[in-house]
């Protein structure tokens, strides 16, 4: 039984083509000699076959199809590229930062009370008694 509905199948499709292959045949024989008065600009019109002018302004749809669809994926891939050399800026800045405190961490002393490399440079001076002026 699946066997008939596959032979059913592809005489259906065989079928629905050569109607579609006469149709077109039809279509191209009744609009081949019929004119189109085309206006491009003031005082300049032009008469083409309109079978003629169909398939150009067939062509024409799709060129300017692809053409803006070409124009919108590179504008999208200017945003992503704008966006990584951000991120990458941003990622290179942070690892400088960090190469820097790693080198300002290796330059104390690891004994040092208060972790300077220099004694004292953090603290408040320390006033001797008979300068008070009390």
């Amino acid at each position: 039984m699946g066997n008939f509905w596959l032979k059913v199948k592809i005489w259906l499709k065989t079928t629905l083509a050569a109607v579609l292959f006469i149709y077109a045949l039809l279509f191209i024989y009744n609009n081949s000699n019929e004119q189109v008065h085309f206006w491009w600009w003031f005082g300049h019109n032009y008469e083409h076959e309109k079978l003629t002018f169909g398939f150009a302004a067939f062509v024409g749809g799709v060129i300017l199809t692809i053409v803006v669809r070409t124009t919108f994926t590179t504008m999208r891939q200017l945003q992503d590229l704008q966006t990584r050399g951000r991120s990458q800026r941003m990622e290179r800045d942070i690892q400088d930062m960090k190469e820097k405190a790693a080198r300002l961490q290796t330059l104390n002393p690891v004994g040092s009370p208060t972790g300077t490399s220099v004694p004292g440079a953090f603290e408040a001076p320390s006033r001797k008694p008979d300068e008070t002026g009390a």
